[in-house]
């Protein structure tokens, strides 16, 4: 996995990388609240000479015992003294003191470092326990000293004892004995009383604590570390589920799955646009989406050069959009010039009525399949629709199971009756994964068409689809990514949009666009709705009548809109919440195309898809395709 798909993973799955980021601060912000805050403060203590001679072993201060070790500051006694003198608790103090000897060449420091909830508490705790240290020192050094004194002044009175006698008995040897130890005794205890006050303090303050300083991490620390966390977790978290997520979220993704290349990239509209303009390919507004359904319908005829042909679409799961590229399709190749049938094959759950006007109760597919009708009925069930060449039949009515009913042997003359009536029949059926609706009818068919869906459609779902329809001998044409970015180049804007481009072709909004006219932009007749009679000038000539051109729809007066809520189409071609959604919410329209006669119009994709004159699908549709060869 190369930086850039991380990046990608990372950016498809933002929500979650900013929810886990979120909760990770939060957690950060709940913990750097309520964590304890502990200040610091040090005191250094210096040893004299003699008090570190003393802390090696030697005697400096003779006979005086003095607690020098550093673990004696830390003591029960020391800390209830210190804790009097600065009336704090004892056990308190004796757990927030900590010691550490630093030795030197000629001297030692101690270092007594205390912790406290503010700073004022940790300083004085520091200064209190070296102060007591300093205070316990003293005493026993002065302790000390008072009973060399003691001893000597006893010696004292030995000796003048010793010497009174000999004065009276100068040969007595025991009063010599005596007179000889007490001078010896009082020499070494006034030399030793002389040393230890020369040595002076065996331990003084050296740097007196200041304010406590705070322990631990700062506010503003945890904080980014929060953030750092939570932006790694959260990406870690997208890395994770993407792992465990099938579903294609690209056209590489699909054309990884089916080890080809796709027939066709259906771009992503968003709901506003569709809620202006059911059947986008109807209009003549230069939209990706537009262009899509075009070079799909190029890469069609170059696979099928010969007409009457019959195309089953079908998807992997339901709500991938293919009744939505059927309907489209169907119109396309209909402006195309060619005759084309849409036949409403989802006896189970059919969707084409949403897209065109039907009656109710008509003769359908399930109808003509069950009698096996001939011509002449097949053409009266078939329903005309506002756009020139384009006729529909629908689903109709069967007691029978679907998959019974199009097994039998009536499906394979329906359908060849069907294709002698029109170039193209589209068939949209049910998906092809669990159900057997679409093996059925893509057997008799000249080719099937899977329509997948970005960011919906999972990979072991389309793949599963493709090894059934091929279990089924079935000629598998290719196929079609619906919601696909990788159509809608951004640069293509300015193609629409500039370069000599009449005024009339300027980009319109969508409040713009409803305020345009009677009905979204399409090939209806003026004034009408789909399914709604044409002018009676139009029945008697038996011509339909055209859009008028950009400038007479910018300077008639408003009748008012035509009421489209009818046509609008199910969910099943609509964006799925993903991020796809929210970026094409403002993809412009132009309406550069309302000038051009609807016959010249025809002849132009004529000319541009005539088999010498194919650009920029041809090079997607090799040799295999050319000849039917299964994805």
């Amino acid at each position: 996995m190369t930086f850039r798909q991380v990046l990608d993973i990372v950016w498809r799955r933002r929500l979650l990388v900013a929810i886990t980021t979120v909760l990770v601060i939060l957690a950060a912000f709940v913990y750097a609240r309520l964590a304890p805050v502990t200040y610091q403060a040090t005191t250094v203590l210096r040893y004299s000479p003699a008090g570190t001679a003393t802390l090696s072993g030697s005697s400096s201060y003779g006979s005086i015992n003095l607690d020098l070790d550093p673990e004696y500051v830390q003591s029960p006694e020391l800390a209830e003294a210190a804790a009097q003198a600065i009336n704090d608790n004892a056990q308190a103090l004796q757990a927030a003191v900590s010691v550490n000897l630093v030795e030197g060449q000629r001297i030692n420091r101690l270092e007594v470092t205390a912790v406290g909830a503010t700073p004022e508490q940790a300083k004085n705790r520091a200064n209190g326990i070296a102060a007591a240290f300093i205070a316990h020192l003293k005493d026993q050094l002065d302790s000390g000293i008072a009973d060399l004194k003691e001893q000597l002044a006893a010696q004292q009175k030995v000796q003048a004892a010793a010497l009174k006698t000999l004065s009276k008995k100068p040969g007595d040897q025991l009063a010599q004995t005596n007179f000889s130890s007490a001078s010896s005794e009082i020499s070494q205890l006034r030399s030793e009383i002389a040393t230890i006050q020369g040595n002076g303090a065996p331990v003084a303050v050296l740097q007196p604590a200041m304010n406590g300083v705070r322990q631990g991490v700062s506010f503003l620390t945890i904080m980014l570390i929060g953030l750092t966390s939570g932006l790694l977790a959260g990406a870690g978290m997208a890395l994770i589920r993407d792992q465990f997520d099938d579903h294609v979220r690209s056209t590489e993704d699909v054309e990884e799955v089916i080890g080809d290349h796709v027939i066709g990239d259906v771009a992503v509209v968003s709901r506003r646009q569709l809620k202006l303009a059911p059947l986008p390919a109807a209009t003549r507004l230069a939209t990706p989406l537009n262009e899509s359904v075009r070079a799909l319908r190029t890469s069609l005829e170059v696979i099928f050069p010969q007409r009457r042909v019959a195309i089953v679409m079908t998807s992997a799961e339901p709500g991938e959009g293919k009744t939505f590229v059927s309907a489209n399709l169907a119109v396309a190749m209909a402006r195309a010039g060619r005759s084309v049938i849409l036949v409403e094959a989802d006896l189970r759950r059919p969707r084409v009525h949403t897209y065109f006007e039907m009656p109710d109760g008509s003769l359908g597919f399930a109808d003509l399949v069950e009698s096996d009708a001939a011509t002449d009925t097949i053409q009266g069930a078939l329903i005309e629709t506002p756009y020139r060449g384009l006729q529909i039949l629908p689903a109709g009515s069967s007691n029978s199971e679907p998959a019974d009913l199009l097994a039998g042997d009536t499906l394979q003359g329906v359908l060849a009756r069907l294709r002698g009536l029109a170039d193209f029949v589209l068939l949209d059926s049910p998906p092809g994964l669990a159900l057997a609706d679409a093996a059925i009818l893509g057997r008799v068919a000249d080719g099937v068409l899977v329509v997948t869906a970005l960011h919906r459609t999972r990979g072991s779902a389309l793949r599963g689809t493709l090894q059934s329809l091929n279990a089924n001998r079935v000629n598998v044409v290719g196929v079609v990514v619906n919601r696909s970015r990788r159509a809608t180049v951004k640069s293509y804007g300015h193609y629409y949009h500039e370069g000599g481009a009449p005024a009339s072709a300027q980009p319109v909004t969508a409040d713009e666009f409803a305020r345009a006219g009677d009905s979204p932009v399409s090939d209806l007749a003026p004034g009408s709705a789909p399914g709604e009679d044409a002018p009676a000038e139009q029945a008697a000539t038996g011509e339909q009548t055209d859009l008028p051109d950009a400038h007479e729809v910018a300077g008639k007066p408003n009748d008012g809109p035509v009421e489209t809520e009818q046509y609008l189409p199910t969910d099943e071609h609509l964006t799925d919440g993903s991020e796809s959604v929210e970026k094409t919410g403002e993809v412009e329209m132009s309406t550069s195309a309302l000038d051009r006669d609807p016959s010249a119009d025809a002849e132009l994709d004529s000319d541009r898809e005539a088999p010498g004159g194919v650009n920029d699908r041809a090079d997607l549709v090799d040799d295999e395709a050319r000849t039917h060869t299964d994805v």
